[in-house]
């Protein structure tokens, strides 16, 4: 079949039946095929017939299943069947690849380079050239499908994956966009992209044929005619090589098509999506749609509405294919929703998925609305957070500031309810020397004096003589952390309530310190790893009249054997746990029936929390922990119960990240 420049189509070049379909061709008929186009290879030539070579495992991704090696030399032909089946892409499709690219499949006498680079993989148009990581003919073949495939945005890809690139976004299926004629002019021409395949061509080759490269279908556009300079051949050659080679490309017309338009999310979970989708085989009949978000199907609907903006993709069909589908109870943040178009006539009953999208589904829900502000205190580091927190809560000074290490939280992890009580903000600094950012900060807060947490190892001599010289200095520390952290304790005098925690690690005390911070309760630190307490804490329990003692943490933390024996000493004992340190913030804010603001800060390091606290007891707000990449399910649903008017988020992007500030449920 020749191919006649009027059939093609910019928007609809290839279908996604043909283009997304491994079992078009067996090894045997890729072989018998590439054996009819060069009967007789040129004098000492390895042309692609003949060509093979030993290639290497490729492990599964989203785009592609494994691929495992024959263990010798493996055929053109077979390592293009093999490629075909792993990454679902059609063997026709990887052949016209390999002409359209480097005219493989007829050359007689193919270079070396062409070989080397034989789709056309990581070759950009620039003077960088090609990468040399992806040489060599099967890595080129498997990395062209891999990248075909990739440009689907496959499951696996996206938000929270390690594929991030969003190439639903270039070229959209259902979106007319100006696509360049060349890479040497700045003309373009608008072209509506109807479907995914042809979405993930031009994504491969960015550029669509001029009118004067059509006219000259089977040839370069001549020196000196119209069109010339902006002529580029990718795009048409692979449809002029399907279709001379396989038959018209756009032929399975039966197949369902359409495109998702936009998608609406009004409150927690529950989301409309819009678009349109017609089945060729049905003319004007409705197509049937199922939705998935993520891996689960969440309902289905009917292509049935009239939409005045939508019926030019489909005039030809009717009127009425447009769709509205609402859907319930998916996770809130950045998800995958796709919609299946049902094929319920023709093409063997293959039901295609139209191109997926990538909305971020609202965190609001039910009676409890978003709040009207999520913003965020960020700083250059650590040291830079606590000053803007500091500048939130104290705007106009203080009488007193704490100062402890920015780098080690052994002495830190007591500090925030003492700072509280004391109407002062909490500021870190580096063991060896006064940060000037710090030094600014206290000298700007004006106080008659400061506090010290840490002995020498945390804030060396040297920075409590740059504090000295800006006010009135005391250190509160002792012989390790637990005795630190019991003469901080030591301060608030009677102490009938208390919280515990480890010290031999931190999310626990940060999670106790913000609610005692709220509470006026100090947090005292144990060693986790012993079995009960031992007699300097008994005797502290003693001295300040403790009577009710809650644990930070569960049992992996402080031993169920060290809550028995306080029980049996007489304390009231109670615990905040749960699963993991994220849920033990959550449990540590049920002290909070409502709040104003709720602020949010990693669990993953303890800076920003620590020095959040204080702000946070200021402000009658509790302060939960996150991963920095995402929210747990009950930690969102904690902010809705407390319905705040701000959520703030503690620590720049690379701590808490625009993912979680954005309510991103974790998986």
């Amino acid at each position: 079949m020749s191919a006649v420049a009027d059939d093609f189509d910019p928007g609809y070049i290839i279908s996604d039946a043909n283009f997304f379909d491994p079992g078009a061709m067996s090894e045997v008929e890729i072989q018998a095929f590439l054996n009819a186009r060069v009967p007789n290879c040129g004098s000492g030539a390895t042309c692609l017939k003949n060509f093979s070579q030993v290639t290497v495992s490729r492990p599964a991704t989203p785009m592609c299943a494994a691929y495992t090696p024959d263990g010798g030399a493996e055929s053109a032909a077979r390592i293009i069947w093999k490629v075909a089946q792993a990454c679902g892409i059609s063997p026709k499709v990887i052949l016209v690849t390999l002409q359209k690219e480097q005219g493989l499949v007829t050359a007689t006498n193919p270079s070396a380079a062409a070989y080397r680079y034989a789709m056309g993989a990581d070759c950009p148009d620039t003077p960088i050239g090609c990468d040399v990581a992806f040489a060599g003919f099967f890595i080129q073949v498997h990395r062209g499908a891999y990248l075909m495939k990739r440009y689907t945005q496959p499951p696996g890809t996206g938000a929270g994956t390690i594929y991030t690139d969003r190439f639903d976004l270039r070229y959209p299926v259902g979106v007319t966009t100006n696509i360049l004629y060349s890479p040497n002019c700045s003309t373009t021409r608008p072209v509506a992209i109807r479907n995914q395949a042809t979405h993930v061509l031009y994504i491969y080759t960015p550029y669509t044929p001029n009118g004067a490269t059509m006219q000259y279908l089977y040839g370069a556009v001549p020196k000196g005619v119209d069109g010339y300079d902006c002529a580029s051949y990718g795009n048409r050659n692979f449809w002029r090589y399907f279709t001379d080679w396989f038959g018209s490309p756009t032929q399975d017309r039966g197949v369902p098509y359409g495109a998702i338009t936009s998608v609406s999310s009004t409150t927690a979970g529950t989301f409309t999506i819009h678009g349109w989708a017609v089945d060729p085989d049905r003319g004007d009949a409705s197509v049937l749609l199922n939705v998935f978000v993520g891996d689960g199907y969440y309902g289905s609907g009917v292509a049935n509405l009239t939409d005045s903006a939508l019926t030019s993709w489909y005039t030809a069909f009717g009127t009425a294919h447009a769709f509205d589908i609402t859907i319930s109870g998916a996770p809130p943040g950045d998800q995958r929703v796709c919609v299946q178009a049902v094929n319920t006539a023709g093409s063997a009953g293959y039901s295609p998925v139209l191109p997926c999208v990538y909305p971020t589904i609202s965190h609001c829900g039910g009676s409890v609305g978003c709040p009207s502000t999520v913003d965020r205190i960020a700083g250059a580091d650590r040291y830079a957070v606590a000053v803007d927190i500091s500048k939130r809560a104290y705007p106009s000074g203080t009488d007193t500031v704490y100062v402890t290490s920015g780098l080690g939280f052994a002495d830190a992890l007591s500090a925030a309810p003492a700072a509280a009580r004391d109407g002062a903000p909490l500021l870190l600094t580096d063991p060896n020397f006064l940060p000037s950012g710090i030094g600014a900060e206290i000298t700007r807060l004006g106080p008659d004096s400061i506090v010290v947490v840490g002995g020498p190892a945390s804030v060396s001599d040297a920075v409590l003589a740059s504090l000295t010289a800006i006010a009135p200095t005391s250190r509160v520390s002792g012989v390790d952390r637990f005795e630190a952290s019991r003469n901080i304790a030591a301060s608030f005098g009677h102490i009938p309530d208390l919280y515990l925690a480890t010290g031999l690690n931190f999310p626990d005390a940060l999670s106790a310190g913000s609610v005692g911070a709220y509470q006026g309760r100090p947090v005292v630190l144990v060693n986790g790893a012993e079995p009960a307490p031992d007699s300097a804490l008994l005797t502290f329990l003693q001295v300040h009249g403790v009577q009710r003692i809650t644990i930070a943490g569960g049992p992996a933390s402080v031993p169920e054997s060290f809550a028995t024996a306080l029980t049996a000493a007489g304390y009231t004992v109670s615990r905040l746990t749960g699963p993991d340190r994220f849920t033990v913030s959550v449990a540590a804010s049920a002290a909070y029936s409502s709040a104003d603001v709720v602020y949010v800060a990693s669990g993953l390091t303890y800076p920003d929390a620590l020095t959040g606290s204080v702000l946070a007891a200021k402000e009658s707000g509790p302060l939960l922990l996150s991963s920095g990449n995402c929210l747990i399910r009950v930690l969102i649903d904690r902010i809705h119960q407390l319905d705040p008017d701000r959520v703030t988020f503690l620590g720049g992007e690379s701590t808490q990240t625009p993912s979680a500030k954005n309510f991103t449920q974790c998986a």
